[in-house]
């Protein structure tokens, strides 16, 4: 195995983890702080194609919704602010991935201005086109 795929797979790992670390919402429950965390796959996905980080974008969205939601959760109450869970809990997730199509894929439905709130990264994006 060369040093440059060895390289791109462990950057992968990296960015799957940081994903999915931030796809986290908290959730009271009583007087608690509940770290809610759902791990999405990026199986048999190839990121720097459209239709890869397209079908990422949309697991990542699903799982934001889940992270944010009761779900099966008994005993928690729901988010005070929905919008605002989901729209961190997606915007944290596309930021620590670092995957330029699925940025693309995410400014789609978000403006640039979305996405710096989050600390996406659209700069090298622009210098790239």
């Amino acid at each position: 195995m060369n040093t440059q795929l060895l390289n791109a797979r462990s950057l992968f790992c990296i960015a799957v983890v940081a994903a999915c670390l931030a796809l986290s919402g908290p959730v009271h429950a009583e007087s608690h702080d509940v770290m809610v965390k759902i791990p999405v796959s990026t199986a048999h996905l190839d990121l720097s194609q459209p239709a890869g980080a397209t079908e990422l974008y949309s697991r990542l969205r699903e799982a934001a919704w889940d992270a944010c939601r009761e779900g099966g959760r008994l005993g928690l109450e729901p988010v005070k602010n929905f919008k605002g869970c989901y729209e961190q809990a997606l915007g944290g997730a596309i930021r620590a991935a670092n995957q330029p199509q699925l940025t693309l894929v995410y400014l789609k439905t978000h403006t640039w201005e979305e996405a710096a709130t989050h600390g996406i990264a659209v700069a090298r994006l622009v210098a790239a086109k």
